[in-house]
C-alpha cells in the first residue's frame, strides 16, 4: 500500500506528483517515469521491457494504452489539489503505426478540468520519434 505523506514536507506540487507517481506499484512494475510536470501538461517515459514486444517486433498496444492513460490522468492531476482522487472513466486510443522499442514517450495535455470531470489528450512517440498513437480521455475527479 502506498503511504501518502504531508505535501508541505516535499515541496512543490510537481515534486509531490513525482513522489506519488514513483510510489505506485503499477508504474514501478511497468517502468513508467514521470519526467516533466507543467500546468496541464506532462511527459511520461517508458523504457520498454523485452516482454512488452510482440511477435512482429513492436510494443504491444496494451502497454501503449497504459502509458497514454497515465499521461492523460497526470495532466489532469497537475491542475487538481493535493488529496483529490482521480480515476479514468473513458479512454479512446487510435494506433497510428507500430511502436519500436526500447523507449516510448507519452505526452498528456489537459483540455479542460472542471469540478468533477477532466478531459485530456495524449500522444505516444517511439524510439525513432514516430507518432505511434493518440488518445482522448475523461477523468473523474473526487474533490477533497
Amino acid at each position: 500500500m502506498m503511504e501518502v505523506t504531508d505535501s508541505s514536507a516535499i515541496g512543490s506540487w510537481p515534486d509531490k506528483m513525482r513522489q506519488l507517481y514513483d510510489a505506485s506499484p503499477i508504474h514501478a512494475y511497468m517502468g513508467f517515469t514521470l519526467k516533466e510536470v507543467g500546468d496541464g501538461e506532462v511527459t511520461v517515459v517508458l523504457a520498454a521491457k523485452p516482454e512488452f514486444v510482440n511477435g512482429i517486433g513492436v510494443i504491444h498496444g496494451g502497454v501503449i494504452t497504459a502509458g497514454l492513460d497515465s499521461a492523460i490522468l497526470q495532466s489532469v492531476r497537475s491542475r487538481c489539489a493535493d488529496g483529490d482522487r482521480l480515476t479514468t472513466v473513458e479512454l479512446k486510443v487510435n494506433f497510428l503505426e507500430g511502436a519500436h522499442p526500447p523507449r516510448l514517450v507519452f505526452r498528456g495535455r489537459a483540455v479542460r478540468v472542471g469540478g468533477s470531470l477532466g478531459v485530456a489528450l495524449g500522444d505516444a512517440y517511439d524510439e525513432n520519434k514516430n507518432h505511434v498513437a493518440t488518445a482522448m480521455g475523461t477523468i473523474s475527479i473526487r474533490r477533497r
